[in-house]
């Protein structure tokens, strides 16, 4: 079942129709997982490696998502989500945001047997075009207690520096009073901020909201268990939400991924939650993903020319080097690296790289 509605700008909405979307928030504390996930560039080139991004989202129960490309890419999400969970999800995709030709859409995907869309989905208007990409939100409500709320999504520009971002960031309080005021329900700002929560920029904000993660970071770095910038947040008001947990999600561990890995199938963010109720993410290994992993490895181990078992005729299939060089190699086993082919005449630093994007060493 295909629940995906294309978001019009707010221009296109009237304010009496947005008056009967707002539906009174129930005083009752919700049991759900609510995360944000900036999936670098999915959809562009159909490079994303979907059933470890389903993975992921499935186990949340409402991810608001940046950087989608295009709407197929948020229909190929949602059945993978069903195939991966057997149960039916929802989506939404806005309207295409940005100032340049580079554009992308907001998302969100939503567990039908546990989150409800109540309407009012809508890019922000930006009375002051300060945003490059309009913000979205909608209003989604727990199907177990009732508690409605609005959700909303940013992804802050990046541009040179935080001399860029900060006024997009200084002006997330403005946007919070409308959608207050708008639909009447706690509303919670998620997405990729491109700062830090410590920036002075922030003061506005935090004085109506708070950041549910205050350490460590969300950005990949290519070093396996580093993480680099603390980016993606979660804001909302503690006082009307039962915060169970809030969490950056380690998916690489989950998936049996490296850092490197990751950034190139999945996203070089991490996404963030926060838990309203008595509810966990499941921060669990996948068996299915680590074992297609694995596979995956393997058949990289076996493309690559071994420097210290193939044989010369193995060998000669390198770059740069022919039966004669060839020879030289098998002459000078071990090596303990691609870059210590160096040794042998005529191999400079420039033909050992073009070596070393073909070889490995099964030492």
């Amino acid at each position: 079942m295909n629940h995906q509605t294309n978001c019009k700008p707010m221009r296109y909405f009237l304010p009496a129709v947005i008056v009967v979307l707002a539906i009174m928030s129930s005083s009752a504390t919700a049991a759900v997982r609510v995360a944000s996930f900036n999936i670098k560039h999915l959809g562009f080139k159909n490079e994303k490696d979907v059933p470890a991004v389903a993975e992921i989202v499935s186990r949340f129960d409402l991810v608001a998502i940046q950087e989608a490309m295009n709407n197929e890419a948020i229909d190929t999400l949602e059945r993978a989500l069903e195939r991966k969970t057997g149960a039916a999800w929802g989506t939404l995709t806005s309207e295409p945001a940005g100032r340049s030709s580079y554009k992308e859409r907001y998302a969100f995907a939503w567990r039908e047997s546990a989150v409800s869309f109540e309407g009012g989905a809508l890019q922000y208007l930006d009375p002051g075009d300060i945003f490059a990409r309009e913000p979205l939100s909608a209003n989604f409500s727990d199907k177990e207690t009732g508690q409605t709320f609005t959700y909303a999504t940013v992804h802050i520009v990046y541009g040179d520096g935080r001399r860029d971002r900060r006024p997009e960031i200084q002006v997330l309080d403005d946007y919070h009073s409308w959608l207050s005021d708008t639909f009447g329900h706690p509303v919670v700002i998620a997405g990729d901020f491109n700062m830090p929560p410590d920036d002075s920029s922030w003061a506005e904000l935090k004085a109506v909201l708070k950041p549910m993660i205050t350490r460590g970071a969300t950005t990949l770095s290519p070093t396996d268990g580093r993480y680099a910038n603390l980016y993606d947040n979660i804001w909302l008001d503690p006082s009307k939400f039962d915060v169970t947990s809030a969490g950056i999600a380690d998916f690489p561990t989950w998936l049996g991924m490296t850092h490197q890995e990751a950034r190139k199938r999945v996203s070089d963010h991490a996404p963030v939650y926060v838990t309203f109720g008595d509810i966990q993410v499941d921060a669990s290994v996948s068996q299915s993903t680590g074992a297609s992993t694995q596979q995956a490895r393997t058949a990289a181990a076996r493309e690559c020319i071994d420097l210290n078992s193939a044989s010369v005729s193995r060998l000669d299939a390198l770059p740069q080097v022919g039966p004669s060089r060839a020879r030289e190699i098998v002459a000078g086993r071990p090596w303990s690296s691609a870059g210590a082919l160096t040794k042998i005449n005529g191999l400079g630093p420039s033909r050992v790289r073009a070596i070393a994007k073909k070889a490995c060493q099964g030492l």
